[in-house]
């Protein structure tokens, strides 16, 4: 494994966020002090059309396992990692073992 920012922070994310309002799959929205991304009724119904698709039962599976036991916000999750010394003390692109 390598430390690197993932969620959020990760940079890429700009371009995939950009590609689905691109396509009208996402839209952004007020959020508190900021603004968040919420899905438009297009973007809800493909994601309804692939979880129904057998080919990510797996997925669906561990994504209702993580949300049963880890439903948590991405910071809460982000700071349970860096409570964890190989994590926090690493640089960035460090491979962690």
């Amino acid at each position: 494994m390598m430390r690197y920012r993932y969620g959020p922070w990760d940079p890429s994310y700009y371009a995939v966020l950009g590609s689905l309002i691109g396509r009208g799959l996402v839209v952004v929205a007020p959020l508190g002090n900021g603004f968040g991304y919420r899905t438009t009724n297009t973007g809800a119904d493909l994601a309804a059309h692939l979880r129904a698709d057998g080919s990510f039962d797996d997925i669906n599976q561990r994504l209702t396992l993580l949300r049963r036991h880890l439903d948590k916000s991405g910071n809460t999750l982000k700071n349970y990692l860096y409570e964890l010394p190989e994590i926090a003390d690493a640089a960035w692109h460090e491979d962690l073992t």
